[in-house]
């Protein structure tokens, strides 16, 4: 089965047709999400939560109130969380003023 969406394209306006709606993963990155898993399943859990959600550049703006809620975590969970990809250099933070944004590194994956 295939999936597939219509987009616009960014400089014609015209509408293509595009795979959608599966996420890429490098098998030499397997490693990294498997030493994840025994140490920290919470940190995996949101991890793959932003897989799910991330938009076509790897990105996600979610506030630790809605992830919390979304995953029924505590925020101060989901901020260890974080804070742990962070340090496993499996996403970065970029701040927007009060705003997080949440890249997934696109060595790792990549959303279409």
């Amino acid at each position: 089965m295939r999936h597939e969406k219509e987009v616009p394209n960014l400089h014609t306006g015209e509408m293509e047709t595009v795979n959608s709606n599966f996420v890429q993963l490098y098998v030499d990155k397997l490693d990294l999400i498997i030493e994840m898993t025994g140490e920290n399943k919470t940190a995996v859990q949101v991890f793959t939560w932003i897989l799910q959600h991330m938009d076509t550049r790897n990105a996600l703006v979610v506030s630790y109130s809605a992830l919390s809620e979304a995953l029924g975590i505590s925020e101060r969970t989901a901020k260890y969380a974080i804070s742990y990809l962070k340090e496993k250099k499996a996403l970065a933070v970029v701040k927007s003023g009060n705003t997080n944004i949440y890249a997934v590194n696109d060595s790792d994956c990549m959303e279409s």
